[in-house]
């Protein structure tokens, strides 16, 4: 969270807390990794479900539910979420004892036609009333499916994309109910949902005894090992730009020797 404050105010003046990148808001990140992979004659397999990972001292063999030979590698770079790299990464014990421990928070996006006469376009507003608290173990109940961020993206429309907190505790129509709630307490008028999205998977964490007794500290000595290395959410934060800062950190400090084949 300091890096994250340190690259979002004035506290980027201050000496570095850690790896840092781009600011990736705007940009076509998508395609220019594209560019770059075609330039380098990077065969990029897509829409391909991986069935099963095998690692040995030789080398990485991937197989995909395609069937088929499985595809040789040297090493192997693991982008998915921990816990549901299980199905299919050939753990060993250690590996499936901190993979299990991950954690997860259900959340919504929803998209809502909302007129409130004082949300400015292209700004995003965090619901202070509805933050939940601090140690609550049920972010749905906490919050009561009450949206957390408001975002209206364009100034020629009205539509506005709102966030909450889920869960089984809460009833069909808790939501929405709660939005309607809170866009009338701001002054505005509201429209309806057009579009609710569940995210069952959100935001991979660790509990508090975990951080206490160092699993981020033994995630991380995993990197390496059996070939393999760890980049994703679970070392930083939810956010484009941090995922991206921690994948250059990782590239940077395991595989800096490494240089392509002559062409």
């Amino acid at each position: 969270w300091q890096r994250f404050a340190q690259k979002s105010t004035n506290a980027a003046k201050l000496p570095s807390l850690g790896p840092r990148g781009p600011a990736l808001r705007g940009f076509d990140t998508t395609r220019h990794l594209e560019r770059l992979l075609e330039q380098s004659g990077v065969a990029v397999l897509r829409s391909t479900r991986v069935a099963s990972v095998l690692r040995s001292t030789g080398g990485v063999a991937i197989t995909t539910a395609a069937g088929g030979a499985p595809l040789a590698f040297d090493r192997l770079v693991v982008a998915t979420d921990l816990k549901a790299a299980r199905s299919f990464l050939d753990t060993s014990a250690e590996e499936a004892d901190l993979f299990s421990r991950v954690r997860h928070l259900n959340y919504h996006t929803l998209a809502s036609h909302i007129e409130i006469p004082w949300v400015k376009p292209a700004s995003v507003y965090y619901l202070g009333g509805h933050q939940g608290e601090r140690d609550a173990v049920d972010a749905g109940a906490a919050t009561g499916g009450c949206p957390t961020i408001l975002f209206r993206p364009y100034a020629a429309s009205n539509l506005t994309i709102t966030w909450a907190y889920g869960g089984a505790s809460l009833a069909p129509g808790t939501m929405e109910a709660c939005l309607r709630r809170t866009v009338s307490s701001l002054g505005g008028r509201f429209g309806g949902v057009l579009l609710q999205q569940e995210w069952p998977d959100y935001f991979p964490h660790l509990a508090g005894s975990d951080l206490a007794s160092q699993v981020p500290r033994r995630l991380d000595a995993l990197q390496g090992r059996k070939r393999t290395y760890y980049v994703g959410e679970i070392f930083n934060l939810p956010l484009v730009s941090e995922c991206v800062d921690w994948a250059r950190y990782l590239i940077k400090r395991h595989f800096r020797d490494v240089r392509p084949p002559p062409s």
